[in-house]
């Protein structure tokens, strides 16, 4: 994957419900923002220090990354690695259905919730279920 968040050292949200998260995961594509480059991608409203953006926050910021530089990926990545970190992966989408790109990705992003619940668990010591691993 093409991205800044490091997997393996993820800040831990604490849910309302008791339950906590280290990697949620929205999938994004550039229909939605001003820019003429099409992508795809996969990013964690989850900030380094465990502060969780909404989705305005998290609009505006990625709107931020393409004002503030060519709108490239490369160009999206590298600013996105100098300020909050947030983007998993950043994909191309040129010539291709935008709408299966983002389905894809959104499946490859719950196989990463999972394995992420699976580390965790390793890392407290505590069993999981490995059966819900794709």
């Amino acid at each position: 994957m093409n991205g800044n968040v490091d997997l393996y050292n993820r800040p831990i949200l604490n849910n309302e419900d008791g339950s906590y998260s280290t990697l949620l995961t929205t999938t994004l594509d550039s229909r939605n923002y001003e820019t003429d480059i099409p992508w795809v991608m996969n990013v964690t409203p989850i900030t380094k220090n465990g502060k969780k953006l909404d989705d305005g926050a998290l609009g505006e910021y990625i709107q931020k990354l393409i004002d503030g530089t060519d709108g490239s990926l490369k160009a999206i990545l590298e600013a996105d690695a100098k300020d909050l970190g947030l983007i998993i992966e950043l994909a191309d989408a040129a010539g291709k259905d935008q709408d299966a790109l983002a389905n894809s990705m959104g499946d490859r992003a719950e196989i990463l919730h999972e394995i992420s619940e699976a580390y965790e668990a390793i890392k407290k010591g505590e069993t999981f279920d490995d059966t819900k691993i794709k």
